[in-house]
């Protein structure tokens, strides 16, 4: 059965490394809400340059099911309440209208900004082009020097 990879893959290294333990592709995501044509706030982008490796993980605040984002005001406030988030779909519906709320303020720093733990990799904004021509790059060389060293 095939296997694609995911889950913190951020650069050509990563690529490398999922396709030498077996799988078939990459699942990448995170690594293109960044690139200048993503058309996320750009509050967003910046929280997700800005973020370290534990500013990225999964909770239920903002859905009632486990999704990973970037840790903000919101889910802090909530964890610091002690209340449990509500069951999916339930905790969306209360949600969606706050995050509604918060985009109508432009409060970014309130809105959900679901994003993967590779955002504490990534350290600028580019053109996603060159994004694929880093990770195609990053991927060749480690493969290469994988390869040279059996």
């Amino acid at each position: 059965m095939p296997v694609i990879a995911a889950g913190g893959i951020s650069d050509g290294r990563g690529i490398a490394a999922s396709l030498a333990f077996g799988a078939v592709g990459v699942w990448m995501g995170t690594a293109f809400l960044v690139a200048e044509e993503c058309n996320i706030p750009a509050e967003h982008k910046a929280q997700i340059l800005e973020g370290r490796l534990e500013d990225f993980r999964a909770d239920r605040i903002y859905s009632g099911s486990p999704m990973r984002g970037f840790r903000n005001t919101t889910i802090k406030a909530w964890e610091d309440s002690g209340l449990e988030p509500l069951a999916n779909p339930y905790q969306k519906v209360l949600m969606d209208d706050f995050n509604a709320a918060a985009a109508s303020a432009g409060r970014w720093d309130l809105h959900s900004n679901p994003s993967g733990v590779g955002g504490g990799l990534l350290t600028k904004a580019r053109p996603a082009r060159e994004i694929v021509e880093d990770l195609v790059k990053g991927a060749s060389e480690s493969i290469s020097r994988l390869v040279g060293s059996v």
